[in-house]
């Protein structure tokens, strides 16, 4: 399927679809069933595809896609450690297109053992309009050693005069005091400790109307 960008591409007449609600990140148990979902609103017809680590999921048994009026799920079978990661659910038209994305993080006996850093609170997309503040906040239950944030798989540099990176103990936040059409993407906040590194992925879409 192709995604039409640009506005002389744009149809007649045809809006892009909205996020009302986003995805939740959150950590589950091996082997449990699990269900992801979002609020998609639009005024003209739409597709709405999910992603697992920026690849396409084709629906099966395994992983199946459902919606029940403006809610769109993905219902997980059962979830297996390699199910681990960022997932993201893209809704598009003509006119253009919107995602949400969150983490997965599926919870190994073993892991706990090794010490790696463990969210007390994941950060949550967002979908502002432009020239409004965006502020994305990360809780881990104790400090790491090392955090960082990155943009589209770019680390994003202290120095960034755009953004402004915080910690308060073991609550990290990035924040956009004014949102641009150029900070549109996916961000991915990374903890590591000497047990091993852990991750949360969002995504920010921002309106230009």
């Amino acid at each position: 399927k192709s995604k039409a960008k640009g506005s002389d591409e744009k149809a007649a007449g045809s809006k892009p679809p909205k996020i009302v609600e986003h995805l939740q990140s959150k950590v589950v148990k091996d082997g449990d069933p699990v269900t992801l979902q979002c609020t998609i609103k639009g005024e003209s017809a739409f597709d709405v595809v999910w992603l697992h680590n920026n690849k396409e999921i084709k629906p099966s048994e395994d992983f199946q896609y459902a919606h029940e009026g403006d809610v769109y799920k993905l219902i997980i079978a059962e979830i297996f450690p390699e199910d681990t990661g960022t997932y993201t659910c893209d809704a598009f038209n003509d006119s253009g297109e919107i995602f949400s994305t969150c983490t997965l993080d599926v919870e190994v006996p073993t892991d706990k053992a090794k010490g790696r850093p463990e969210f007390a609170t994941y950060p949550v997309s967002l979908a502002i309009h432009e020239g409004q503040a965006a502020v994305f906040t990360a809780v881990l239950k104790k400090e790491a050693r090392k955090v960082e944030w990155s943009k589209d798989g770019k680390v994003i540099d202290a120095k960034n005069t755009r953004m402004k990176m915080t910690s308060e103990g073991p609550k990290y936040t990035l924040t956009i005091p004014s949102a641009a059409s150029i900070d549109m993407g996916q961000y991915v906040f990374t903890a590591t400790d000497q047990g091993g590194q852990n991750e949360a992925s969002v995504s920010l879409i921002v309106f230009n109307e």
